[in-house]
């Protein structure tokens, strides 16, 4: 019983993160998206300290698409030069957005609402790159792969006769 409870953890585990990739590579590849999201949710990590103290270099933010911007929310958009960034709202107009980064001296220039990717609604620092986390998820598809493999056929791998050598 634990057995089977342990094989389906494993195939659970794996066949979500299988999930997981096929959903973020189709939303970069499929469908073009400049930042890849599951489900509405985006994960960036921060290479300017225009958002300092609030968020420094090298954290990461957690985007949430949404249609409704407030003044006050850091949000993450594209500007006029093609460039991604996360800065502060500081005026709302119809259908354009004053930004302003929290260490910077002057605003933005106004972008319209429709080049928002979304909302920060969060934002933390991890020691670990992007390089690590991809090795870990490949092993953990390997090691879950070889024990699908290997629970099943037990008695094939571990209960070897003499004949069959």
């Amino acid at each position: 019983m634990n057995k089977i409870i342990i094989r389906t953890f494993f195939s659970a585990i794996l066949l979500f993160i299988i999930f997981v990739m096929l959903v973020l590579l189709s939303s970069k590849y499929i469908f073009k998206d400049r930042i890849p999201n599951f489900f509405g949710y985006s994960i960036l990590r921060v290479v300017s300290g225009s958002m300092e103290p609030e968020i420094n270099i090298g954290d990461y933010v957690v985007i949430k698409k949404t249609d409704n911007y407030k003044v006050g929310e850091i949000i993450t958009f594209t500007d006029q030069n093609n460039t991604i960034v996360t800065h502060r709202i500081v005026k709302i107009n119809n259908d354009t957005i004053t930004t302003k980064g929290d260490a910077n001296n002057t605003e933005d220039g106004i972008i319209n609402i429709s080049s928002v990717h979304g909302k920060v609604i969060k934002h933390f620092k991890i020691n670990l790159n992007f390089k690590k986390i991809i090795y870990l998820l490949i092993g953990i598809f390997i090691i879950g792969g070889i024990i699908t493999i290997i629970i099943p056929n037990r008695k094939k791998w571990f209960n070897w006769k003499k004949e069959e050598f």
